[in-house]
């Protein structure tokens, strides 16, 4: 137990790995459980966890820049023979129930996404994935085939129900895109787990209003789980350095996490707390 434990916390300085295909794939035979517990809110059961990308091609200032901080201003992703290779190694050796891909967005690339996609038909083993509201609005006939393919759940970062917000945070959606994606994965029997953020930097209660309005609605036209967590200044982001030089941040910087609240100054999170479990 001693050697597992100091895996999880030792780094390893080295090269920057532009080709992905070049590593080799995660050992994880040096995990007490080879296959992982899911968490229960998504689907029970033992499932394989796969990236098949580092970086994320978006501008959120929630996030941004330091996700190209910590990834690389590049893009990098594996191949699909690369990809389709670990998931054939993986249900060989475990065969686990479910698969879930946690990239920052899995759906963005769709010329590689249609080449995975005829690839995974022979495997057809249920599996949970990110996409944007943009993207899926604008991909139904890829999204309608990945369901086919096992595609179960969709994370999808909704955020706020208020187009300032998300114009502010550059999230390249609207309120409506968010509801019409909703509605499209309701369509096709695909689960929605549903990211939504309250307390944005200068967020008032008509827009926190809003948002609760909106998770109402994704509710009604999907079956949706919903994840609500507060906004959090994270250091490197856009955002989070605003917070910083306007002396609103609550957050350590050596200790922020995205859970629990109290993280800007201006924000009621006592009133939040109440208004968000009604």
């Amino acid at each position: 137990m001693e050697n597992i434990e100091t895996t999880y916390v030792k780094l390893i300085p080295g090269r920057q790995v532009i080709n992905l295909d070049e590593l080799p794939f995660l050992d994880r035979e040096i995990y007490p459980q080879p296959l992982e517990k899911s968490v229960e809110l998504w689907k029970p059961g033992l499932c394989a966890t796969i990236i098949t990308a580092r970086g994320c091609p978006h501008n959120c200032t929630f996030c941004q820049p330091a996700e190209r901080l910590h990834f690389g201003s590049r893009i990098r992703r594996r191949s699909v023979k690369n990809v389709i290779s670990e998931i054939g190694y993986i249900c060989r050796k475990y065969s686990p129930g479910f698969f879930v891909f946690y990239d920052d967005t899995f759906f963005y690339d769709f010329k590689w996404l249609w080449d995975f996609l005829l690839q995974y038909k022979k495997y057809c083993v249920p599996f949970i994935a990110s996409a944007r509201a943009d993207c899926i609005c604008e991909n139904i006939g890829l999204l309608s085939a990945f369901k086919k393919a096992g595609l179960e759940i969709l994370s999808i970062g909704f955020e706020s129900g208020s187009d300032r917000i998300l114009s502010m945070t550059r999230k390249g959606t609207t309120v409506e895109k968010n509801l019409k994606a909703a509605g499209i994965c309701g369509n096709l029997g695909i689960r929605v787990f549903a990211n939504i953020m309250y307390g944005f930097p200068g967020e008032t209660h008509s827009e926190q209003i809003a948002t609760h309005n909106m998770v109402k609605k994704i509710r009604s036209i999907s079956d949706a789980m919903i994840s609500p967590a507060y906004f959090t200044p994270f250091p490197g982001s856009e955002l989070g350095k605003m917070c910083e030089l306007e002396g609103i941040s609550l957050v350590d910087n050596t200790s922020y996490t995205r859970f629990g609240r109290d993280k800007i100054k201006g924000i009621d999170y006592d009133w939040l707390d109440k208004f968000i479990l009604t």
